[in-house]
């Protein structure tokens, strides 16, 4: 039911929305959501986990390794995918996350 429920609520929502997949692992979900919902009703899709490498240091083996997101298929995903590392029991990193990606006005379509 999940798939149906954000499907339902992309349709009725009047602006494109951004989609977070919060404690995502490798990011299944939004890989699948990506190639199913209609791209023009989606800005892209934040996958936040905390065991994603931060974007200026080399991928270890403690992280998930970002690869089949970024690798060869990187230009063929229908929205942008995007890696976010936070830790949710932070409050400070949930304020972080509301900024950067859910704080968008009216007006922008292409925001964060």
């Amino acid at each position: 039911p999940v798939i149906a429920a954000v499907r339902d609520y992309v349709a009725a929502e009047p602006r494109r929305v951004t989609i977070v997949d919060l404690c995502c692992g490798k990011g299944y979900l939004s890989m699948l959501l990506a190639e199913m919902l209609p791209t023009d009703r989606v800005r892209g899709c934040v996958l936040v986990d905390n065991a994603w490498p931060r974007h200026d240091v080399a991928v270890q083996d403690k992280h998930i390794n970002p690869e089949h997101l970024w690798g060869r298929y990187a230009d063929a995903w229908p929205v942008p995918l995007c890696t976010s590392k936070i830790d949710l029991k932070k409050r400070c990193s949930l304020k972080a996350l509301g900024e950067r990606w859910l704080s968008a006005e009216e007006g922008e379509e292409d925001g964060g």
